[in-house]
């Protein structure tokens, strides 16, 4: 006869393959989710530099959209400020063709500018031309009250922009 107790043990002691395919799997699991953390960590700080890169870019565009708006706000008058684009004329037809249509003393698209202001005129020609050359665009000068507005204007750009008054500018 078998004893009972003899037999509850050996039954206890009997490898249980279901048991170690689920130690196994939570095992593995926890490896995974160790890995998951560790990558987990390294991708938000990836995530966050690039998010930080992006509101670094957005701030430039912001700051340059604004400094091309100054740049256009040359001055202030109800019915804004008389800018021209205009280019420089080079090209010898060209130059015979503008002598023809301006002394037609009819309307063109022509106009000859002399600097004449006491000093060098001829070094502040070549900085008008230089001016036409590079920006493309000429405006009459600010009266001193539109002077005195566009001052106060982005004086407040300038507040708005920073959230404290400026000192100066």
């Amino acid at each position: 006869m078998i004893n009972a107790s003899v037999v509850s043990t050996a039954s206890a002691l009997e490898i249980h393959w279901g048991n170690v395919g689920s130690f196994i799997g939570g095992v593995a699991a926890v490896a995974l989710a160790v890995i998951a953390i560790i990558s987990g960590a390294a991708g938000l700080k990836d995530w966050r530099a690039k998010q930080r890169q992006l509101g670094e870019l957005a701030e430039e565009q912001a700051r340059e959209i604004r400094l091309h708006r100054q740049s256009a706000l040359q001055a202030w008058s109800p019915g804004g400020v008389a800018t021209y684009d205009v280019k420089l004329v080079t090209d010898p037809d060209e130059m015979r063709q503008a002598t023809k249509e301006l002394t037609a003393h009819e309307p063109s698209v022509y106009v000859v500018r002399r600097v004449s202001e006491s000093g060098n005129d001829v070094n502040r020609a070549d900085s008008l031309r230089n001016l036409i050359e590079r920006d493309g665009r000429l405006s009459r000068a600010p009266s001193p009250d539109e002077i005195a507005a566009l001052e106060e204007g982005r004086r407040q750009l300038l507040t708005a922009e920073d959230g404290k008054l400026p000192s100066a500018i």
